[in-house]
């Protein structure tokens, strides 16, 4: 089986590219810098350089491939028209190349943002529908639409996983995203996961023949307050504004994953990864 990940100079993909190779799965990464990607490529990772947005640099990823992993993703720090053109456009680009290169699973790395602004008092599940309005929940809810509307019924199966708040593995997210949690209630929950459940999730996703459902909340067993991340990350809060808040907005349910792979966390909490050093 040949894996194609994007994303693969990322937070994410960067860190699942590691997993697979150690893994010994077969890999090739789409990336734009080949000398970020040296260290996988010594490892046996195929590279092909080339831009989401080049529909023969598409082309090219796509060729011989059986599973493509999209966790290539434009967040924080760029235009709302970068975030569109890369979450959206380009993700359908790529699906339309993996139809047409006969790839025989798409898995599309969503977030569970798509579930802010949500009025829920328990934690949001599969079967509720995409609430999130800002422009990055509001591209991934496009580009899941869009994904079904391109593959549903093709013989390219369409698979999405929404993450959690990622973090773990030396991963700055929760320092870079500090700043704004400090604004938030304290008593407000998150669903976060780490990095290596993500990547041994995905792992069963990817060689599992039949799945039994299409999409899957990618969460860790607990519901992480405000105060309790800004307290590991050891930064005081002083003044939330938020006063007026769900509690649950950012919670989310794995029950689904759980039942459906008999999936276990390795880091069921972040206490659990902060005791394990693996923060």
């Amino acid at each position: 089986m040949k894996i194609l990940i994007t994303g693969a100079t990322g937070k994410v993909g960067s860190r699942l590219a590691q997993y697979f190779l150690n893994q010994k799965e077969n890999i090739r990464l789409l990336v734009r810098d080949e000398k970020r990607a040296n260290s996988l490529k010594e490892q046996g990772a195929e590279i092909i350089v080339g831009d989401l947005t080049n529909l023969n640099d598409l082309k090219k990823a796509v060729a011989g491939i059986d599973v493509i992993i999209h966790t290539a993703a434009a967040f924080r720090g760029v235009s709302d028209q970068t975030q569109k053109s890369v979450n959206l456009d380009a993700t359908l680009s790529l699906a339309k190349a993996a139809l047409e290169a006969k790839v025989q699973r798409f898995i599309f790395a969503s977030t569970t943002n798509v579930y802010l602004g949500n009025t829920l008092n328990r934690p949001a599940t599969e079967n509720d529908e995409p609430t999130g309005k800002a422009t990055y929940p509001a591209s991934k809810i496009a580009a899941e639409k869009g994904l079904h509307s391109l593959l549903d019924g093709t013989a390219t199966e369409l698979v999405i996983t929404r993450f959690g708040l990622v973090y773990g593995d030396k991963d700055p997210h929760l320092s870079e995203l500090a700043p704004y949690l400090t604004e938030r209630h304290p008593d407000k929950l998150n669903s976060l996961v780490h990095h290596t459940d993500i990547d041994r999730a995905l792992l069963q996703i990817v060689h599992t023949k039949d799945l039994k459902h299409d999409l899957y909340n990618i969460v860790d067993d607990s519901e992480t307050s405000i105060a309790d991340i800004l307290s590991i990350e050891n930064i005081a809060q002083e003044r939330p504004t938020d006063n007026d808040y769900n509690k649950w907005e950012s919670v989310s349910s794995n029950h689904r994953l759980k039942e459906d792979f008999d999936f276990n966390f390795l880091y069921p909490s972040i206490t659990d990864a902060k005791d394990a050093n693996a923060l």
